[in-house]
């Protein structure tokens, strides 16, 4: 898998099925393949996934607030960053080669340490850091506007696809529904945008889902299931909660009667 500009353009046909799982890597992390109406994101999974909840990318920031140890001219795509020992996917200061694909630095005060000359740019590859901590290369997805220079700051958020688990809480953003159930370590596709079928919860206020005019809103529930945003889910805290979609229809004699509504997904495109 080549490492270069223009990894985002996705796939027609994909090396693995849409409802297939696979305990080898057979895409980019966060590949796009889109059908029709439909976009799916290529993921790797970091529990146990089931496909009638949504999931969540599980991973803490790579690395925090850091001073940049290195210069780099304007022009270049590459810039270096400061992995701490807590810090890194397990907290201990390692990053393998090629770890940071598809991940993300926020680089603050790029000109000089000029404030308000903040950038974010997606990471095409990296450079290894041993367990302890230390100075990673990273390869980035444009030329820097400005010169990188030891003024600066940087912050890495992984890809939001290398680690994604149903989770209970929900404190992170869920990232898409499985299309097949997995297990830790094993990939797969996950829908982010289109007509789908989410389990549903009657919010706290005794909204049943879509049962209503102007009741179209989904946002998602803690464990990954959606429900309405409405006002009176003041105990799910519901207006505050991820956006992740809206109804599409409900058939006649309300939702009471029905397994669906239909949802329409609105993640990712």
């Amino acid at each position: 898998m080549s490492r270069q500009v223009g990894m985002d353009r996705g796939v027609t046909i994909p090396n693995q099925g849409i409802h297939e799982v696979s305990t080898t890597q057979k895409h980019r992390l966060g590949t796009r393949l889109v059908r029709g109406d439909r976009v799916y994101k290529y993921a790797r999974a970091g529990g146990t996934l089931v496909v009638h909840r949504l999931c969540a990318y599980y991973d803490y920031g790579v690395s925090g607030w850091a001073v940049v140890p290195t210069a780099t001219p304007a022009g270049q795509n590459q810039i270096y960053a400061t992995i701490g020992a807590a810090e890194g996917v397990a907290s201990d200061g390692a990053v393998a080669a090629h770890e940071l694909e598809g991940a993300w630095v926020v680089v603050f005060r790029l000109n000089a340490g000029a404030h308000n000359t903040d950038y974010t740019f997606q990471i095409l590859d990296n450079t290894a850091v041993a367990a302890g901590g230390g100075n990673t290369l990273l390869t980035l997805d444009a030329e820097l506007p400005y010169a990188c220079s030891t003024d600066a700051y940087t912050e890495i958020t992984g890809n939001i696809y290398s680690d994604v688990r149903m989770i209970t809480t929900g404190a992170r953003m869920f990232v898409g529904q499985p299309m097949i159930d997995a297990d830790a370590g094993e990939y797969l596709w996950l829908l982010t945008w289109g007509p789908t079928w989410i389990n549903t919860e009657t919010g706290a206020g005794g909204d049943v889902f879509g049962d209503g005019n102007g009741e179209q809103q989904a946002v998602a529930e803690n464990n990954g299931s959606v429900i309405m945003h409405a006002a009176e889910d003041t105990t799910a805290d519901a207006n505050f909660k991820q956006h992740v979609g809206c109804v599409i229809t409900r058939v006649a004699g309300g939702a009471e009667t029905q397994g669906t509504p239909l949802l329409f997904l609105q993640i990712s495109c």
